[in-house]
């Protein structure tokens, strides 16, 4: 599973070659989750399922609202 921590995008896996790589050999996009989330929805999946293809779908489903929609940076803030 590929995640990211910026707090604003998301995994793009077909942006870059070394992406469309990591997705060729099985690697999950994460999209918006954040490392900590993907963490603890893997754990949690892998304890429901077994079956691969399946597993991929549910990582990349959102089951309790994970999934969530992060801000676009449209100004900068300032202090």
């Amino acid at each position: 599973m590929m995640t990211t921590q910026c707090l604003r995008g998301f995994v793009g896996m077909n942006v870059y070659e070394r992406g469309r790589e990591l997705l060729a050999v099985g690697v999950i996009p994460g999209g918006p989750l954040l490392p900590e989330t993907a963490f603890v929805k893997l754990a949690y999946v892998l304890g429901k399922e077994k079956d691969p293809e399946r597993i991929t779908q549910l990582m990349q489903s959102d089951i309790v609202g994970e999934m969530i929609t992060r801000e676009t940076l449209t100004s900068y803030v300032y202090d």
